[in-house]
Order: structure tokens, then sequence, then C-alpha cells
């Protein structure tokens, strides 16, 4: 079976494990939801090629506002978008440049 997807399916994908493996390692494990979840940010990349960008942007943009919901923050706040901003250009980029 020769299946291939579509970006918009791919991206669905990685942003969900992405978003899985941040909320597993924020609440299980106790730590940063940022650094564990970007080696499947890689692996996202490396599977499905560059064009998975937008699965490990917004996996990481909703870990963050997760991050933020579950701290007792307004994550809407000027800073806290900033922070966001930040935190999922960077990581997106990191992905991108160790493809």
């Amino acid at each position: 079976m020769n299946t291939q997807l579509k970006p918009w399916q791919f991206n669905i994908i990685v942003c969900s494990v992405y978003l899985l493996f941040g909320l597993f390692t924020m609440q299980v494990l106790k730590t940063l939801a940022v650094w564990p979840p970007a080696g499947v940010a890689l692996a996202g990349l490396m599977l499905f090629g560059r064009k998975a960008w937008l699965g490990v942007a917004s996996g990481t943009c909703l870990v963050v506002l997760c991050y933020f919901y579950l701290s007792d923050l307004n994550p809407f706040t000027f800073k806290h978008i900033a922070i966001n901003a930040a935190t999922t250009t960077g990581n997106t980029l990191a992905a991108l440049t160790a493809f």
C-alpha cells in the first residue's frame, strides 16, 4: 500500500504528536515542555520534509499556550505573546536548521 499524505495531513500528525509529547513532559516528567519535544519536531521534519514546518510551529504554539493555561497565567498578555512567538520561531528554525 503506497499512500501519499497531503501536507495538511502530515502537519496535523506532527502538531498532534508534538502537543501530546509536550503535555506529557509537562505533566508527568515535570520538565520544560519545549526542549524534549524538539526531538519530535526534528523527527517530523526528517519523516515528512521541510513542508512539515507548520506542524512544528503550531504544535509549539499550542504547547506554550497550554503551559500558560496550566500555570494559571493569562497567555494573551503582550509579554506572554512575545514569549510564545519567540519560542515558536526558535523551535521551528532550530528544527529546519537541523534538517
